[in-house]
């Protein structure tokens, strides 16, 4: 579960915006909501939905939601805001207020930070996949110094990476087609890179659609799974 990052004060004043635009919960407005996607935050709250719950729910990846509600994404389409609208007229409570609402923000903030720091303890001691090890043989291969599944500090908070490099080059890799794995592993790196100065590189399989490379347009490298010997020439 990602870390819960916002105080009591801020959530508060967050949900005195959003009742303010609703017309105190009574009338939430599709229009609203996609100008301002963030407020999902105080929706979510007074569902009592984790951040995977509500994703499920929406046919969205954890990543998506996260970056509504940290304002990554300032704007979403009509069509889209008018379905979570639809969703969230059938699951909010009847009784709304901001205690109940500050009751699951807090329970939220405990549980993510023990199933934060136990999430990276399993990440960082996780078996390295088929690909991990085709590219940990190229790293030992070319003497390259390297640790597997670190986890690094970005502007959201720690995130586990697949290889850190010779201390300046993330590696990350997949062999899944989705775009919402892209989405996750683009939205990941760009938050990295505003915290530290690194070079990063993305490996994917060959054949991902055009939609898939165009989310990891933030990579300084892409290099597809069966061309893995370009990766020496990136790290030397």
């Amino acid at each position: 579960m990602p870390k819960f990052k916002m105080s009591d004060k801020e959530f508060e004043n967050l949900y005195k915006e959003v009742s303010s635009k609703t017309f105190s919960f009574k009338k939430i407005d599709a229009e609203v909501l996609s100008q301002n996607p963030y407020y999902i935050k105080v929706f979510r709250m007074l569902c009592g939905k984790s951040l995977t719950e509500i994703a499920k729910d929406l046919k969205k990846t954890h990543a998506t939601i996260a970056q509504y509600e940290r304002k990554a994404i300032k704007k979403i389409p009509i069509q889209e805001a008018e379905k979570i609208v639809a969703y969230l007229k059938e699951e909010l409570p009847s009784e709304i207020s901001i205690e109940s609402a500050l009751i699951n923000v807090k329970k939220f903030r405990q549980m993510s930070h023990g199933g934060y720091v136990q999430a990276f303890k399993r990440a960082e001691k996780a078996d390295m996949t088929i690909q991990e090890k085709a590219i940990k043989e190229v790293l030992e291969k070319n003497g390259i110094k390297y640790e597997v599944h670190k986890t690094m500090e970005t502007s959201i908070g720690p995130l586990n990476f697949d290889f850190w490099v010779q201390n300046r080059t993330v590696i990350e890799c997949t062999e899944s087609v989705s775009k919402q794995k892209a989405d996750s592993l683009g939205f990941r790196i760009i938050k990295l890179k505003e915290k530290i100065k690194c070079k990063s590189v993305v490996i994917v399989p060959k054949n991902v659609s055009n939609g898939v490379i165009r989310r990891l347009q933030d990579y300084d490298h892409l290099i597809f799974s069966s061309e893995l010997s370009k990766l020496e020439n990136i790290i030397k």
